[in-house]
């Protein structure tokens, strides 16, 4: 459903977006979701084309896409709970909450707290399940692995390949050869220059 480029991300698939720092994987995240306008190309979802800037485009195509950014602190409100934000979320798309906080490794404890009191790695984890909660058609991820240890980034990867069997397309820009190896296909960038 989404083609930045010349680049599919077919439904129900984990693409690997990678290439060098730099080369531009997340700006094509944010490009995709119209937070920075492409200099070239189009972003299509469903065969159609997108507005370059997302406050041009309709609700239905803002809600098809999740980013979870790789600083995770700017998907999370910081005078907010976390578990305040992922009841709601929770509970407008109707979701199961606490399932997706038992595949993410986020015990009940963690909710309680504000994301300034959580680690690097706790905070991308609540970023992504506000994005699994959601239930978007394109599911960009931006370096999820990066501050979680073997058996955490395990259970991450585990959930994203879950997101793309229940028909998700899933985009993550990665470095990390073992999220690499787990995708059905890789997708990389030139280096910038």
């Amino acid at each position: 459903p989404i083609g930045p480029l010349d680049a599919v991300v077919p439904t129900r698939s984990l693409l690997a977006l990678a290439g060098r720092s730099g080369s531009g994987k997340s700006t094509l995240l944010r490009a995709a979701v119209g937070l920075h306008p492409p200099i070239r190309g189009r972003v299509l979802i469903h065969g159609e084309e997108l507005a370059p800037r997302v406050q041009n485009r309709p609700r239905a195509h803002i809600d098809s896409f999740a980013l979870v950014p790789q600083d995770s602190s700017l998907a999370l409100a910081p005078a907010v709970t976390v578990g305040r934000r992922l009841r709601r979320l929770a509970r407008d798309h109707r979701t199961d909450l606490s399932q997706v906080c038992e595949e993410l490794q986020l015990g009940p404890e963690l909710l309680e707290r504000r994301p300034g009191a959580l680690s690097g790695g706790q905070r991308q984890r609540i970023a992504l399940a506000a994005a699994l909660l959601r239930g978007p058609d394109v599911l960009l991820v931006d370096e999820p692995t990066a501050a979680l240890d073997r058996s955490t980034s395990s259970a991450v990867l585990t959930r994203l390949e879950q997101a793309s069997a229940a028909g998700a397309a899933v985009l993550v820009a990665t470095h990390d050869a073992d999220v690499i190896a787990r995708c059905d296909s890789v997708l990389t960038l030139p280096d910038a220059g």
